[in-house]
């Protein structure tokens, strides 16, 4: 059992309905002071659910990554034809926005990998 004491008492409701839009299956419950969120316990199922989750999770991330490595690639190309850069600058700055995506998404791998591993340990 989760009990969740906020601060402000009159978010009571917007974190009730916080956790319940979460997708993490847990249902609160409050009396308007505390929340109490019963957590179940972990099954075989409920694990391979969560592992699924952070698969998503770190897909999303690297979606975003991506996207973030596109418009940064996009300014420096409207740099370069502005002629406010030249062809080196152009490449250097494209391939330190690679190196910098490479190392970010060689991160969230472990990353997801790690709490992937800590799901799956009973």
């Amino acid at each position: 059992l989760l009990m969740v004491n906020p601060w402000d008492k009159g978010t009571v409701a917007d974190i009730e309905r916080a956790i319940m839009n979460s997708d993490m299956g847990l249902n609160p419950a409050s009396d308007g002071t505390v929340i109490r969120v019963p957590v179940p316990t972990l099954t075989g199922e409920r694990r391979q659910e969560l592992v699924k989750k952070v698969g998503k999770m770190c897909e999303d991330a690297r979606i975003r990554g991506r996207g973030v490595r596109k418009d940064y690639n996009d300014i420096f190309k409207e740099l370069e034809s502005d002629k406010e850069i030249n062809k080196d600058d152009l490449k250097r700055y494209l391939g330190n926005v690679q190196e910098a995506t490479d190392g970010n998404m060689k991160t969230l791998s472990e990353v997801a990998a790690t709490k992937e591993k800590e799901v799956l340990d009973v």
